[in-house]
């Protein structure tokens, strides 16, 4: 951090005129900005938001509650599109008390997604706004993503957003082709750009105003002389403002303040220093403001209308789960289909069926299906299912492994007749990992057991989990993260020591090795005795 804090401080942006206030050396910060009467508030929080950045936050919401509030994080939405664990607690306890939150920015994970909640205000059970969250990372394509960036072109006379992803490197607009991904990385959000309804209330007003009425003019002053005139012509009882321009033969020009002058009986006299008004009265609130809190006075936290979302429990039949067709009827666009396995936690095995035309319409909505079975979750985007056909996807939990902090599972999807071995976008794994066995400062990530060893994945550690995005099937457990030898350990029996290299490999060379050396000792051995025999 010392870098960062040397070349990206406070001390960096602090006199720009749109910069507000930083939080912790500009680990976070937030701008204000003003176009056409509309007031804006950008919040911007680096890795790592904690309970004093969410109460930093919360503070500088309710010090601009007339602004509209963008947010701006590192991690909020996972790859699948639903909201991380941080990004959950973010939404709890920033999102939905501040009613002036209208959108949420964020990266990390590679792809691009969209969330959109209708929020309650008020509690009358209807939305009050929407809030819409948005995930663009390109980081993972060709060259570190070629540059592809989000760009939010604010229209005007059109009340909407206009949503592009371009890359200057490319020239290109659209990382994703939008035919096979319409709407994925450009469309259009609604929003009233109506100029806010403002009110000042005061009871003192002092408005100057410079004229053009010469006075009278005094040429080829020295610097540092005082230039006289005669103010012929004013009536006696009065009050009179005057002010002074100098300039000089390089064009350069000087004004000075307004003063005040008050004659009395034909005599010049200064005026008395006004009295200092009380404050203000508090000014009624303007209607028709863009905060739509329908003059609300309480601040009680809104609460997410579940349009787009369907919580569903499976038809089971063995360990066999489907979904019924109405389901994917009822979910809107680019909305998510929860199937709620925890009843069925305690099973080794499961195996959830779709078949080909639930697929078929998870596509055309967008949709992202979450598995819940008790200590894993899955978010499953449409685009896993590539190919044509029925799907199967198969959750296995396996036995434990030394060193791991949670349950080892195996996960695999078929598709027809094959084993889809690449998710296009992935699908996001969340494991529950055991709280006694982690330490306060611990590093958790999400392994994968190649056949040699347990291979890194990632990870972010939240609230008792750790989720990841993982891009092809295989076996995983959730490990501390320390060295790769700490977690070397052998899938099959959970000794956890195998070593860096192969295993029959390193054991050949040994054997190879003490059959030379005992070769060796019997040749010496051999040479000594006939040497002395000949001797004799």
């Amino acid at each position: 951090m010392i870098n960062y804090y040397q070349f990206f401080g406070a001390d960096r942006f602090e006199n720009r005129s749109y910069y507000g206030e930083s939080y912790l050396n500009n680990r976070g910060h937030y701008d204000l900005l003003s176009v056409n009467g509309i007031d804006f508030i950008m919040i911007y929080m680096g890795w790592g938001v904690d309970e004093e950045g969410i109460d930093w936050m919360n503070q500088v919401l309710a010090d601009h509650p007339n602004r509209i509030a963008i947010l701006n994080f590192h991690e909020y939405l996972l790859a699948s599109g639903s909201r991380s664990p941080i990004g959950n607690e973010i939404f709890q306890k920033v999102v939905l008390p501040n009613e002036n939150v209208i959108a949420v920015l964020s990266g990390h994970y590679h792809n691009a997604q969209t969330l959109i909640d209708p929020i309650d205000d008020n509690g009358d059970g209807a939305s009050d706004r929407t809030v819409y969250q948005m995930l663009a990372d390109y980081q993972g394509g060709p060259e570190g993503g070629q540059g592809y960036m989000r760009i939010l072109n604010f229209d005007m006379d059109a009340n909407q957003i206009y949503v592009q992803t371009y890359s200057p490197y490319m020239d290109d607009y659209n990382y994703y082709n939008p035919e096979e991904f319409p709407e994925k990385d450009e469309f259009i959000i609604p929003f009233d750009m109506t100029a806010q309804t403002k009110k000042v209330a005061t009871d003192y007003v002092e408005v100057n105003v410079y004229t053009n009425k010469l006075i009278d003019q005094v040429e080829n002053v020295t610097s540092g002389e005082v230039a006289t005139v005669l103010w012929n012509g004013l009536e006696p009882e009065k009050e009179y403002f005057w002010y002074a321009e100098s300039s000089d033969e390089f064009g350069g020009k000087s004004r000075s303040k307004i003063w005040s002058v008050v004659t009395k009986e034909g005599e010049i006299v200064e005026p008395e220093t006004p009295e200092i008004p009380a404050g203000p009265e508090e000014p009624e609130t303007p209607g028709d403001g863009q905060n739509n809190n329908g003059g609300k006075e309480d601040n009680e936290p809104g609460v997410p209308i579940s349009t787009n979302k369907q919580v569903v429990e499976p038809v089971l039949n063995g360990k066999m789960a489907m979904i019924n067709d109405s389901v994917f009827d009822k979910v809107n666009e680019k909305g998510n289909i929860v199937l709620d396995l925890n009843n069925q936690a305690e099973l080794e095995s499961l195996e959830i069926h779709l078949t080909e035309a639930q697929i078929e319409k998870m596509k055309r909505k967008s949709l992202v299906l979450t598995i819940q079975k008790g200590d894993i979750v899955l978010d499953i985007p449409a685009s896993v299912f590539a190919g044509r056909g029925n799907a199967v996807i198969s959750i296995e939990r396996q036995a434990r492994v030394a060193k791991s902090l949670s349950n080892v599972y195996k996960l695999s999807v078929k598709q027809g007749e094959k084993l889809i071995k690449s998710f296009l976008e992935g699908i996001t794994m969340t494991l529950a990992v055991e709280a006694k066995n982690v330490g306060q400062l611990a590093d958790i990530k999400i392994r994968n057991w190649n056949g040699q060893k347990w291979e890194l994945i990632g990870g972010e550690y939240a609230d008792g989990k750790v989720t990841t995005a993982i891009n092809q099937p295989g076996t995983f457990a959730a490990f501390e993260h320390t060295d790769e030898k700490n977690v070397a350990g052998d899938s099959k029996n959970g000794n956890g020591v195998l070593p860096e290299t192969a295993t029959n490999l390193i054991n050949l060379m040994v054997t190879g090795f003490l059959l030379l050396l005992a070769a060796s000792i019997l040749l010496v051995a051999y040479r000594r005795r006939k040497f002395g025999l000949d001797l004799k």
